[in-house]
């Protein structure tokens, strides 16, 4: 499923226990490899994605890509990924933020996906309900049909949405088997395993 504007709430409070920074590989040996950025968070838990700072007396962006080139090095689409890649990851970045959204257009323009990328922190939006939020945003843009995560589920007031006339789907992403390193399917993983190993075209075919 496809969305002709797509917003980054960057002004929101990190959810704990979120992969907000950090993902998974698949190593060399068939086990997930996790690459983890350290931040330091200004608020403390209620810290928001524009309030956290990656922390860079850990050298992690260096540790990050040789964990990934021990890993993929002898993927088909190694040198074409990893080269623009390097560059993301080896800058340093004021926020966690900016450095989230550089890898999600990274891999957008590596996908070949056109679709506009908004900071909600941009629009200067009072702040309100979960659900207030989220209906104003799609006011903002005359949308008419809100994309949600499964896992908001808990919270959506879908008569609220339906009172403004705005209408409430689920993504229903099933991930799909596809060309990896090794013998087994190993699942949950960053799309950088799919990068590496398929060409956009199979990537997006993947999505729908």
């Amino acid at each position: 499923m496809s969305v002709n504007t797509f917003i980054l709430l960057d002004d929101v409070q990190i959810p704990g226990g979120s992969l907000a920074n950090r993902n998974y590989i698949k190593g060399k040996d068939g086990f997930k490899v996790r690459l983890s950025v350290p931040i330091r968070k200004t608020q403390g838990v209620k810290s928001s994605y524009i309030e956290a700072t990656p922390d860079y007396s850990q050298n992690w962006g260096r540790e990050h890509l040789n964990k990934i080139t021990d890993a993929y090095r002898k993927a088909p689409y190694f040198d074409s990924i990893f080269t623009t890649l390097e560059v993301i990851l080896l800058k340093k970045y004021d926020t966690l933020s900016n450095l989230n959204t550089s890898l999600i257009k990274w891999v957008c323009a590596s996908l070949e996906i056109n679709t506009n990328i908004v900071m909600a922190s941009d629009l200067n939006l009072l702040p309100t309900s979960k659900n207030e939020r989220n209906i104003a945003l799609c006011k903002h843009f005359d949308a008419t049909i809100y994309l949600s995560g499964t896992g908001a589920r808990k919270y959506n007031n879908e008569s609220l949405f339906r009172t403004n006339n705005i209408v409430l789907q689920y993504q229903n992403f099933v991930e799909k088997p596809h060309l990896q390193g090794g013998t087994e399917f190993v699942s949950g993983l960053s799309v950088l395993d799919a990068l590496f190993y398929l060409a956009p075209s199979s990537i997006r075919g993947l999505m729908h």
